[in-house]
């Protein structure tokens, strides 16, 4: 029942449609377009746009990127290489807080993030294509692609009930769709995962076409995916579902034990555990305690 209730809520979560809308002329600078709006709408008109990075830090907003438009990361982009306290540089960027969290923020993409992998190396520094971070209901959907970013394409950390649906995800560096955490931990819950292609991700940093991290309990449900040649295709380190997916010609072998139920390629992937990932990593945290080695600060205080 929680299960179903789960894919249904995200299916089915409003879209709120608002009669305020704002167009961005092609050659405009997105961010002060963006920062016009109070809520609402926000349409790119078709071309080409160079960022650095483009924050949404407001609740209510879409911001739609249609067909025959390429957002692409600008040569001179600073990238952070040493980005602290969980925050993750991005080509989009959504961030929210616990006790704020941006709610109702979506992204309609019909065309193309650019992460110019040969310019933005990661040498550079790391850099997500979207990242969600503290988003409560939102979406990224549409026909469109996220391609050659030298970090994930997706990163959506501490967030719930965001639906990713429809897009195409290839050659970035890092996974195609992840679900992290900033630190201290906070975990997404309740995401939906739809109809989503991820091909050819993660070969830079040894990552995944899909990738549900611990700790992200119910963390996201993946329906009619499909990884084809990543550097992994599935990695399942939570409790999460996978239904109906497929997995192709990846690199090294899935790792989906650690899923409620994994079903890639008509069979169920899912192993059982006595322990789950969160049991190892406590007891794993206990054992070196007693040693009295180090233990990583955002296990500490933590209950099993």
């Amino acid at each position: 029942m929680k299960f179903l209730t789960c894919i249904l809520t995200c299916l089915f979560l409003p879209y709120v449609a608002w009669a305020e809308r704002t167009v961005c002329k092609s050659g405009e600078n997105i961010q002060d377009c963006i920062d016009r709006v109070e809520y609402g709408e926000v349409l790119l008109e078709p071309g080409i746009y160079l960022t650095e990075q483009i924050l949404l830090q407001k609740s209510n907003i879409t911001l739609i990127i249609p067909s025959n438009t390429t957002i692409a990361l600008s040569d001179d982009a600073r990238i952070n290489p040493n980005a602290k306290d969980g925050v993750v540089n991005a080509i989009i960027y959504a961030r929210g807080s616990l006790q704020r969290p941006l709610k109702n923020i979506h992204i309609i993409l019909n065309g193309v993030i650019d992460g110019k992998l040969n310019t933005h190396t990661a040498e550079r520094g790391g850099l997500e294509g979207i990242n969600y971070a503290f988003v409560y209901g939102g979406s990224i959907s549409g026909s469109g692609v996220i391609h050659s970013v030298n970090g994930d394409a997706v990163d959506i950390d501490a967030s719930q009930y965001v639906d990713i649906s429809n897009i195409k995800v290839m050659d970035n560096g890092g996974s195609g769709i992840h679900f992290g955490s900033p630190r201290p931990i906070v975990p997404s819950m309740h995401n939906l995962v739809f109809n989503v292609t991820s091909v050819r991700n993660g070969h830079l940093r040894r990552r995944n076409g899909f990738d549900l991290s611990w700790p992200n309990p119910n963390g996201a449900t993946f329906v009619n995916c499909i990884g084809a040649e990543n550097y992994r295709n599935w990695q399942i380190e939570a409790n999460g579902v996978v239904v109906n997916s497929t997995s192709e010609r990846g690199s090294v072998e899935d790792d989906v034990r650690h899923g409620t139920y994994v079903e890639i390629n008509g069979k169920n992937k899912a192993g059982i555990n006595f322990f789950s990932r969160r049991t190892q990593n406590l007891i794993r945290r206990d054992i070196n305690l007693i040693l009295g080695r180090s233990v990583p600060d955002h296990l500490i205080g933590l209950e099993y």
